[in-house]
């Protein structure tokens, strides 16, 4: 096992200073675990993963943030939106598989852009301050979050914060503080499992891509694989917002538009 304490700075920085060592380990013994705390929020999880799999390895990773979601309807947050991330190789013909979701039914970025659009959300998704079922994103953001699938994503959520949390020496969710307020880091715990995926005669990524394959032809969505391009030609597309908001943000950093 290795493990990094991030400083207080971006848990990207340390994990790419660990990567090549991680790596190397993991090739050695077939299986690596990297642990990281004292870090601001991990971003987007797939990245860790999605590196690995350049490598040729099977990633795993985990990570939380402060609580804002119940562990099931009418009880207070006690977890962050708790993701975790997997990836696996499918060789240089295809994009990996990658697998990036929160053990909450929706990221806490989605209840923020529905807020900024002003549209409804699906019931099921988060409680008002209250405790109470909403579809307004505005009280939803002074409320809770809800797992997915009830107590079975509470349990995930829970599974994620041991391997994050538990393993690090980070804080729990209940003790980290507000990433989008206050003066204090989250410092939360970051843990991502590097695993080769056999020997190379094995022929298990091959494999795997016979198996992605065979799960498109019937109609499988298969996550970073099915409706991604592998050439950037039509460029970058994003909602007009976005757009916006960055180019905002740019402008007020150096005085032009």
């Amino acid at each position: 096992m290795l493990a990094s304490n991030a400083d207080g700075g971006i848990a990207q920085l340390g994990f790419d200073l660990a990567f090549e060592r991680f790596v190397a380990v993991a090739r050695s013994f077939g299986i690596a675990i990297l642990t990281q705390a004292n870090s601001y929020t991990t971003g987007e999880l797939g990245y860790y993963v999605r590196r690995l799999t350049e490598e040729g390895l099977v990633g795993l990773a985990a990570t939380n943030a402060n609580a804002m979601v119940a562990s099931k309807a009418g009880h207070p947050a006690v977890y962050g939106t708790n993701p975790m991330a997997f990836g696996f190789p499918l060789g240089a013909s295809s994009l990996p598989l990658v697998i990036d979701q929160a053990s909450s039914a929706t990221a806490y970025v989605n209840i923020v852009a529905a807020a900024q659009e002003g549209r409804a959300i699906p019931i099921g998704w988060a409680m008002d301050e209250y405790g109470i079922d909403t579809e307004d994103p505005q009280k939803a953001l002074g409320g809770v979050l809800l797992p997915f699938g009830g107590r079975k994503g509470g349990n995930v959520a829970l599974l994620v914060e041991m391997l994050s949390a538990g393993l690090s020496g980070g804080p729990w969710s209940l003790d980290t503080p507000d990433f989008r307020s206050g003066g204090s880091r989250p410092a939360v715990g970051l843990t991502v499992i590097a695993m080769m995926p056999g020997i190379p005669e094995d022929g298990r990524i091959a494999r795997a891509y016979r198996q992605k394959q065979r799960l498109e032809n019937l109609g499988v969505f298969i996550p970073g694989v099915s409706g991604v391009e592998l050439s950037p030609a039509k460029g970058l597309t994003m909602p007009r917002n976005v757009y916006e908001a960055i180019r905002g943000f740019a402008s007020a950093g150096d005085g032009h538009a």
